[in-house]
């Protein structure tokens, strides 16, 4: 099973193999290294809990020693390749022994992407987020973002990005733990006050495509689970979709995605909310009609995400 050329698994029986393979349904979520005796503190701990189904896996998965996690229904063994060009480069750039190694694996689609966590001997834990080609030009857009919004003197924080490689067949940005509170999923005031923030960032090279609404600057996948806050001061990670859209689409996109993913409404029910949120937050959007926004926001999401909602819902 090799997947996005990055790592090969090969399901073992439970006396083999160096991974356990936890499974979301038919989809593997995480691969736990068998070394790793503090797999909840190391891996789970930061991961974002927002549904019950996840939040349960947690609580299991907590009280579970790592040698009894082979009993889960949903958990194989496996043993696991990694692509000779991604350890080269994790090699050179980090210099650090590695001590364990355990892997997140993104949602399938033209954008997944594979987390792998390296804990050093030393315990430092870091992110290595690693795609093939399809993810070039989105990683390219986070590094780059990472270095811009450095010494910028914005109300939040970013992770510190170690390094970036990006060639043939590997692409991969190295980061920084992010370790904090979950964000909540209710759109208020500190999640305005940080929209706004991101907002007027200027970014002068990246170009507006309409001029009948107002442009600002945009996180692009502005959502509960790419915010943490750690002692007062908020986190924001994941910035591959960043650039210029148009006034309030992250407010919206913020909105819809706890709707439609979490809460598990529809998606048109769903943006049908984001938009109304916004003009709350955004008295300016109150100019156009629900279904214009709506509308751009669709056509806007579908580029982001290289999907096919269907416009005529």
């Amino acid at each position: 099973m090799n997947l996005l050329n990055i790592i090969n698994i090969k399901f073992e029986d439970f006396n083999s193999g160096t991974h356990y393979a936890l499974f979301n349904g038919s989809q593997i979520k995480y691969l736990i290294d068998k070394n790793d005796k503090n797999f909840y503190k190391n891996l789970l701990v930061n991961q974002n809990s927002y549904s019950f189904k996840h939040k349960l896996f947690k609580i299991i998965i907590k009280c579970m020693p790592v040698n009894l996690i082979r009993f889960l229904p949903n958990v194989k063994c496996c043993s696991i390749e990694i692509n000779e060009n991604l350890k080269t480069n994790i090699k050179e750039n980090l210099n650090k022994a590695n001590k364990i190694s355990n892997y997140i694996l993104g949602t399938k689609g033209p954008h997944q992407k594979i987390v792998i966590q390296i804990i050093t001997e030393s315990g430092e834990k870091i992110y290595i987020k690693a795609g093939n080609e399809n993810v070039k030009e989105l990683l390219l857009m986070e590094s780059y973002v990472y270095g811009y919004l450095k010494g910028l003197g914005c109300i939040f924080s970013t992770p510190n990005l170690l390094f970036t490689e990006i060639n043939e067949d590997i692409s991969l940005n190295a980061l920084d733990e992010v370790v904090g509170e979950e964000a909540p999923l209710e759109f208020n005031n500190d999640i305005f006050t940080l929209y706004n923030d991101i907002s007027k960032i200027n970014l002068n090279n990246l170009r507006l495509e309409n001029l009948e609404i107002e442009f600002e600057f945009s996180h692009g996948d502005f959502a509960p689970w790419n915010i943490k806050r750690n002692k007062g001061k908020y986190i924001i990670y994941d910035w591959e979709y960043a650039g210029i859209r148009f006034r309030g689409y992250d407010i919206i996109h913020y909105v819809t995605q706890v709707e439609n993913l979490i809460r598990k409404s529809s998606l048109e029910l769903s943006i049908r909310k984001g938009v109304q949120v916004a003009k709350q937050y955004v008295p300016y959007l109150v100019n156009f009609e629900d279904q214009y926004l709506r509308n751009l926001y669709i056509v806007e999401r579908n580029k982001t995400y290289m999907v096919n909602d269907n416009e005529d819902k």
